[in-house]
């Protein structure tokens, strides 16, 4: 699987890496994509997603105290059978609680919430 942590990457410099033609092809494979920057408005770049296409986001933050927190990623990924209520595009810490990927024999994934 391929996760990306961006940590507090700011659009800025996800512009400048979406010039160099290895790192759009590496986005190609991503199952996981933590939002950069907590999620924040400062961090999101929806052309990174042309490249990207994501079975799940993920956003660590806090509480929802800004509006600079409020940004949909849920239209950037396919989505994951979330604890069999159904299909879930995007997780966040501040509603999920603590999440754990663990990987699986078949090269597959499984994320567990720890609310």
């Amino acid at each position: 699987i391929r996760i990306v942590f961006p940590g507090d990457m700011t659009a800025v410099g996800w512009r400048v890496l979406l010039e160099d033609y290895e790192f759009r092809s590496m986005l190609q494979n991503t199952n996981i994509f933590l939002a950069s920057h907590h999620g924040r408005v400062d961090g999101y770049l929806d052309d990174i997603f042309n490249f990207c296409k994501p079975q799940i986001i993920i956003i660590s933050d806090k509480s929802i105290q800004y509006e600079t927190q409020r940004v949909d990623y849920s239209s950037h990924a396919t989505g994951i059978l979330w604890n069999g209520t159904g299909i879930r595009k995007v997780l966040t810490t501040r509603n999920d609680g603590k999440l754990e990927i663990a990987l699986r024999e078949n090269n597959s994934y499984h994320i567990t919430s720890f609310a």
